[in-house]
């Protein structure tokens, strides 16, 4: 499989996965030149990078990916739906996954783990009351067999 099948794949699986109070979650493959208005998931690649084992093993590649929980919050409801939707990818990501194919079952010999830093702070200026560019993210490691 190659990296970038693996990002459509996942792209395709968050979508089918992450809902929120009724509405499904849009999700952008970035870069994307086109920006989109209200909360939706940014999916990045960060880095792909093949892991060589013994001879008798299979080779890995894992592509390492940002999934960001973005939108301009202009009014609480949109802190409503941006808080929703990172519970909705919280409690997705926080079991253990495997990448889905077109038909949402499990692709053999691949697995997600979602990393998340303590540190991120999900709004820029939380005590301000002007409009929040709301940003929470996320590193996803997908771990796919490499191509030979």
């Amino acid at each position: 499989m190659k990296s970038y099948d693996a990002l459509a794949l996942f792209r395709a699986q968050l979508e089918r996965n992450i809902n929120s109070d009724g509405f499904k979650t849009k999700v952008v493959l970035m870069p994307s030149s086109i920006r989109e208005r209200g909360v939706h998931l940014q999916l990045a690649v960060l880095k792909t990078v093949r892991k060589g084992k013994t001879p008798a093993a299979k080779t890995e590649r894992t592509v390492r990916t940002r999934v960001t929980v973005a939108g301009t919050l202009e009014s609480e409801k949109g802190l409503e739906m941006a808080l929703d939707v990172i519970e909705a990818l919280d409690a997705y990501t926080d079991r253990p996954l495997r990448l889905e194919d077109e038909n949402g079952n499990p692709v053999p010999d691949t697995r997600i783990i979602t990393q998340v830093s303590p540190e991120d702070s999900f709004l820029d200026s939380p005590g301000s009351t002007e409009i929040q560019d709301a940003e929470d993210v996320r590193t996803c490691l997908i771990t796919i067999p490499a191509e030979e």
